[in-house]
């Protein structure tokens, strides 16, 4: 079991976010946290598994995940602010 911490740019959408992440998990492995340092997204993957399907993300509200089940939440970088999100999947 390996982890791998990977940096994502603070300006990406949501979707592009969520589209990146996906991508990371097919050579990385399955997110295990999402954050955010030095001004970018942050996210670590664990290579003890590969996802079968795509992560989806949908930001928190009022701090909490809108639905039960979520992989990871934290907070990362949408559009340069900070915001809340949760991990599922589709």
């Amino acid at each position: 079991m390996t982890t791998t911490d990977m940096s994502f740019n603070a300006e990406y959408q949501l979707t592009t976010l969520q589209e990146a992440l996906s991508d990371a998990e097919v050579a990385l492995g399955t997110i295990v946290a999402l954050g955010n340092k030095n001004g970018k997204t942050g996210a670590r993957f664990d290579d003890a598994s590969f996802p079968a399907t795509r992560l989806r993300l949908r930001t928190l509200v009022g701090g909490k995940a809108p639905l039960p089940g979520a992989v990871t939440e934290g907070t990362v970088f949408i559009i340069g602010q900070k915001i809340g999100v949760a991990a599922y999947r589709q």
